[in-house]
């Protein structure tokens, strides 16, 4: 029995890659593997955010050089990686959303800011290390909450991406924006591309 406290992408003492979800554990081998994996949520009622297929994962060219796309994939974060910011706008909320399909996001995985206490985040952050947890609406009297919040990211296994809005960052703080919009990549089957994605790394994992 292999035990481990988030969701998202493990590997078993023999280097093999696992992805574990919400009841199921898959893996990329062509032969039966016999594994058991507990997760010992940070909140039992929080569930798993994500729920790719792997069969179903497909090899597509992605959606150029972009770095939202980038951060969108369903790929473990780096260890260490601090809090990212995105400017806070219309269009930049519908293009994160949709990209949420690359790892076959479920339930609430935009939150709003002001609504969560800073340990329901702390759990959010907590639950998995391959879906990305974005948060947006950060009232000015919220920036003590946000500092710890941010100060944290860093220990997180999950990554953290905050929309602010733009004048209170500097453009070098920012995610680049996106030349992409919502209606080049709404016809794209974008679960697909991200499970063939992720299929791919784990098919090529070096432990």
């Amino acid at each position: 029995m292999i035990v481990v406290d988030h969701f998202g992408l493990h590997t078993t003492e023999g280097g093999v890659p696992l992805l574990v979800q919400e009841g199921r554990v898959d893996h990329t081998l062509n032969i039966p593997l016999d594994v058991r994996v507990k997760v010992q949520k940070p909140n039992r009622n929080l569930r798993c955010p994500h729920n790719i297929n792997l069969e179903e994962g497909k090899v597509f060219r992605l959606i150029g050089n972009n770095p939202i796309v980038e951060l969108m994939l369903p790929a473990p974060k780096p260890q260490g990686e601090k809090a990212l910011f995105l400017e806070d706008t219309e269009a930049n909320r519908g293009l994160v959303g949709e990209l949420f399909r690359l790892s076959s996001a479920k339930g609430a995985v935009m939150l709003p800011f002001w609504t969560l206490k800073g340990n329901i985040i702390h759990q959010h952050l907590r639950l998995t290390n391959i879906t990305p947890l974005v948060l947006f609406g950060v009232p000015s009297d919220h920036m003590a909450k946000l500092r710890r919040i941010v100060d944290a990211a860093p220990f997180m296994p999950r990554r953290l991406i905050l929309m602010l809005p733009g004048q209170l960052l500097r453009p070098s703080q920012l995610i680049p924006p996106s030349k992409l919009c919502l209606e080049d990549i709404k016809p794209l089957p974008l679960e697909q591309m991200g499970a063939g994605w992720l299929r791919h790394k784990m098919q090529q994992w070096k432990g």
